[in-house]
């Protein structure tokens, strides 16, 4: 399991992106030293602000490492893709070559089939089998 599975888990099961509610976190002995409620108005607003930063500044950060895992994962099925792409090249090359291979086998037995087997039966049947096979056998000693 990479660092990114949750963040992935996350964006699969819940599309939509929960933004938290923020609230002032200033302690209160702070506050009563104010005076006007239009600068503890600004003190909280402040507070609430620095919190959201911190929070889109947190959620950047996961995006970017996750975009960073994404793009990896995109090199790598590229990488994939074009050896694999290779290998049917490679693949077929050697296919046309036993294609090409089978009709020069094809043609040599089609020449001897049509050429020398006729010869061959002329030979046999005006001397006999026994006498080809006799003679075959010497020219092969």
């Amino acid at each position: 399991m990479n660092k990114y599975s949750c963040m992935s888990k996350q964006l699969d099961n819940d599309q939509t992106l929960q933004i938290p509610a923020f609230k002032p976190n200033i302690p209160e002995y702070m506050l009563d030293s104010c005076e006007r409620q239009a600068d503890r108005y600004l003190i909280e607003q402040i507070s609430i602000m620095t919190q959201q930063n911190s929070w889109q500044t947190h959620k950047l950060t996961n995006i970017h490492d996750y975009t960073k895992s994404i793009n990896g994962k995109v090199i790598e099925l590229e990488q994939f893709r074009n050896d694999l792409i290779a290998e049917m090249k490679v693949e077929e090359g050697v296919e046309r070559e036993k294609q090409k291979h089978t009709k020069t086998y094809r043609g040599a037995i089609l020449v001897f089939l049509s050429l020398v087997y006729p010869v061959y039966l002329a030979v046999a049947s005006s001397t006999g089998l026994y006498d080809v096979v006799k003679r075959l056998l010497f020219v092969v000693n």
